[in-house]
C-alpha cells in the first residue's frame, strides 16, 4: 500500500501512515476472516447436555444428532430414566433454562444425583433464525453449554431454602400459636 505524503511537515505523515497501516490491517483481517468462513469454537464441556424444561415433558439432548435426543416426562419416574439416561452417557454437566417453576424439582433430582448443574436465564438461550421447536431448543442449549457461552444464575445454597421455609410455616400458623410461642418466635427471630 502506498502512503500519500500530504504535505512536508514530518509529524503529519508519520499520523497518516499510521491511520493507514491500521486501516490495512483491519482490511486484511477482515478479509482473511470473510475468507476462512468455517469458523470452529473449541469444546469446553464434552460431557455435556442440554435440557428444554416445558410443563408436561423435558427433551434432553446429549449431542447434536437425531439419536442424542429423548423425550422425558415431568414425573419422579421420568425424572429418575432421564438421570439414568445421562449416567450411561457419561454426562457430568447440564445446562437448562429457568422456565416458570418447572425447572425446580429437575433440578432438586439432577443435583442429587451427581451431576452439575446450571440453572440460565432463557434470554442467553435463545435461538436467533429458524422454526422453535423444543427439539432444537434443547440441542441449541446442548450446543451452547459444550462450547462453554453458558453461564448459570445465582441460586441461594440449599440452608437458605430451609430457613425461609420454616419462616413461612412460622408466618402462616403464627395468629393459631399460643401467646408463648409468639414471644419465642419472635425472639428467634431477633436473634
Amino acid at each position: 500500500m502506498v502512503i500519500p505524503v500530504l504535505s512536508g511537515n514530518p509529524v503529519q505523515n508519520i499520523f497518516m501512515s499510521k491511520i493507514h497501516s491500521q486501516r490495512a490491517f483491519l482490511f486484511t483481517s477482515k478479509k482473511n476472516i470473510m475468507q476462512s468462513r468455517n469458523v470452529k469454537m473449541e469444546v469446553v464441556n464434552p460431557n455435556a447436555a442440554g435440557i428444554d424444561v416445558g410443563s408436561r415433558s423435558h427433551f434432553a439432548a446429549i449431542g447434536q444428532g437425531s439419536g442424542d435426543i429423548k423425550e422425558f416426562g415431568v414425573y419422579n419416574e421420568d425424572l429418575k430414566q432421564l438421570t439414568k439416561w445421562f449416567a450411561d452417557n457419561e454426562i457430568k454437566t447440564v445446562a437448562m433454562e429457568s422456565t416458570g417453576t418447572y425447572w425446580q424439582h429437575l433440578y432438586i433430582t439432577l443435583q442429587a444425583a451427581g451431576f452439575q448443574v446450571i440453572l440460565c436465564n432463557g434470554k442467553f438461550t435463545k435461538n436467533i433464525k429458524g422454526k422453535k421447536t423444543d427439539v432444537k431448543d434443547a440441542q441449541w442449549i446442548q450446543k451452547l453449554h459444550a462450547i462453554g457461552l453458558l453461564t448459570g444464575s445465582f441460586l441461594p445454597p440449599n440452608n437458605y431454602a430451609l430457613i425461609a421455609g420454616i419462616e413461612l410455616i412460622f408466618c402462616n400458623n403464627l395468629p393459631m400459636l399460643p401467646a408463648k410461642c409468639k414471644s419465642t418466635y419472635d425472639f428467634l427471630i431477633c436473634v
